[in-house]
């Protein structure tokens, strides 16, 4: 296997909470609590779990907007920490992301002319005269109108869908290689979600870029994905290929998002066994010991408590943090 264009080791960000005067008793937010990862050029790697988890944490640390509290994060194998000034410029070109609400992610001042221009100048990929030009190309490979009215057009004046199309576009500009994607289509129409989705794959075949796809919906994420990570409170529980994970899941949190996950056959659905899972997610400011799971979990017992499980094998690409993990079908059977 070639060297990973991305690869995360031990990655933690932590978050004090309370006042700054209080120094002496902050207590603190463990978001993302030792993940590690890699990412190949052309792959679409998906962070999957509930909300609060530390995915969209993580995929901001890995771009740069949040400061990992311990961990290394390289690119090409290299620590982007340890990157010159001129090399970081390339990094964060290289690397962009894609936000769950464009909206939030646009400047009220600039038309969408001058959103998918900036980026081009400041990064001197084509001259002035080239300019117009090339804005044009990007509006098309994205779906969008290349007339002038469109160009003119502020954020408050474009759909929701027309925000993420332009929002991709200003992406490619600069020649990425790799897009972290933040619930890129949770906040769409469902018809529009399939438009966006296949422009994702569209531009994944045309540019070989590499996506971190951040999401809750496991249906996105078994049909863009290639490998998908499982997290939950701040570390990855599972991780292996888009059908190991769908077809043969091995941590009772993975099987209980997937039963929670509609199926659109009524036969099917009512067939397939059902996991409740009972309690609250955990404070991620006071976590319990052992598995982190384990207070929600349907099969576990005192060990789950007292030792925080090591990850198991089940062939090469496919992890389990869990005690249980080679006996899951047979707990999982006794509980119906």
């Amino acid at each position: 296997m070639t060297e990973p264009l991305l690869e995360v080791e031990d990655l933690k960000v932590h978050f004090p909470v309370g006042d700054e005067w209080q120094k002496r008793d902050r207590r603190m937010v463990k978001a993302v609590d030792g993940v590690s990862l890699s990412l190949q050029r052309g792959e679409v790697l998906a962070l999957a779990g509930e909300s609060g988890c530390g995915k969209t944490t993580l995929g901001r640390s890995i771009v740069g907007l949040d400061k990992p509290t311990k961990g290394t994060i390289k690119f090409k194998g290299k620590a982007i920490n340890k990157l010159s000034t001129e090399e970081r410029k390339v990094f964060r070109q290289k690397m962009q992301m894609v936000f769950q609400d464009p909206f939030d992610s646009m400047n009220p001042r600039k038309t969408a002319f001058e959103m998918i221009a900036q980026p081009l100048l400041l990064n001197n990929i084509v001259s002035k005269t080239e300019l117009l030009p090339e804005v044009l190309r990007l509006f098309e490979i994205v779906g969008l109108s290349p007339s002038k009215s469109y160009l003119s057009r502020s954020r408050y004046h474009l759909s929701g869908g027309e925000r993420q199309r332009l929002s991709l576009a200003r992406s490619i500009s600069v020649k990425q290689e790799i897009i972290v994607a933040d619930e890129p289509v949770s906040a769409l129409d469902i018809s529009i979600q399939g438009q966006v989705l296949s422009l994702l794959r569209q531009l994944q075949k045309d540019f070989q870029i590499s996506y971190i796809f951040i999401s809750h919906d496991l249906s996105v994420v078994r049909s863009l994905a290639d490998r998908v990570i499982i997290m939950y409170l701040g570390q990855v529980v599972e991780e292996g290929t888009t059908e190991e994970i769908f077809k043969s899941p091995k941590h009772p949190y993975t099987l209980a998002l997937l039963a929670a996950h509609p199926i659109p056959d009524p036969v099917l659905s009512r067939a397939r066994p059902r996991i409740v899972l009972t309690g609250d997610v955990p404070s991620p400011i006071n976590l319990p010991s052992g598995c982190r799971f384990h207070m929600r979990c349907p099969i576990a017992e005192s060990v789950c408590s007292e030792k925080q499980p090591a990850f198991m094998k089940f062939g090469k690409s496919h992890s389990v943090a869990c005690h249980f993990a080679d006996q899951i079908d047979s707990k999982m059977d006794n509980l119906t």
